[in-house]
């Protein structure tokens, strides 16, 4: 009887011990953004110098679907947007607005 008790408690200690052994996933989890089309653009196109000029980013708006923002040179230019699975964008030509 003290052999099987040993052995039950063997077992029980060996699947306690697989239990806690599962595969974790190591690599982080990607966390979506979630600013607003015009806040991102703001941030990640802050650099850009377009061939019409540097964006100026106090200029961004976001109306009717598009991003609509100034040059330093005193154009106005409109840019259509998709959103993308992870919460980032994809920006598409920009068009003149005021010719």
């Amino acid at each position: 009887m003290f052999w099987m008790m040993r052995h039950r408690t063997a077992f029980l200690l060996l699947v306690l011990l697989t239990a806690g052994c599962g595969k974790t996933d190591s690599a982080p989890q990607k966390v979506t953004d979630t600013r607003s089309p015009a806040q991102y653009f703001k941030d990640e196109q802050a650099a850009t110098v377009t061939p019409h000029g540097r964006i100026r980013t106090d200029t961004v708006t976001e109306r009717n679907g598009r991003i609509e923002y100034s040059s330093d040179n005193g154009m106005k230019w409109s840019v259509s947007y998709s959103k993308r699975a992870d919460g980032t964008y994809r920006y598409d030509a920009p068009e003149r607005l005021d010719k």
